[in-house]
């Protein structure tokens, strides 16, 4: 399976939307697409503190994120259609071996924007954070 996604990974092309979350702002990768979100950032050696991936879905649905196959640790919020925050999830560690467990599953959104870890902290960034994305 994981030399399949690498496989796929190899032909997605991605464009970039400016994202700005209170004081951050971030290049984010636009995943659009069912195979772009299945990736996801998966086998991605990092990011920088001025990157990021948003997930765009067409409506509000349930949206759970799990952290297989990562190699770093991420910050994760999700926005309602105003793109409001609705959850944040802080400092995801990757999955180890057998860990199949999900987060933010309960919450309906339509945007997910996943950040490095630790860039909540820093910018003091809550559910009444202004978002602007340019879409």
């Amino acid at each position: 399976m994981m030399c399949f996604i690498i496989f796929l990974k190899h032909f997605q092309k991605y464009k970039y939307v400016d994202v700005g979350i209170g004081s951050l702002n971030i290049k984010a990768k636009i995943s659009d697409t069912l195979t772009k979100k299945i990736i996801g950032l998966m086998y991605e050696k990092n990011i920088s503190s001025k990157e990021g991936m948003i997930f765009i879905f067409n409506k509000e649905t349930n949206i759970p994120i799990w952290m297989r196959n990562m190699k770093f640790s991420i910050d994760v919020l999700w926005l309602d259609s105003n793109k409001k925050i609705v959850h944040i999830e802080k400092n995801l560690k990757p999955a180890r071996m057998l860990d199949f467990r999900t987060y933010g599953g309960h919450i309906k959104a339509r945007y997910v924007v996943e950040i490095k870890s630790g860039l909540v902290k820093k910018h003091h960034i809550n559910r009444n954070s202004e978002v602007s994305i340019n879409l």
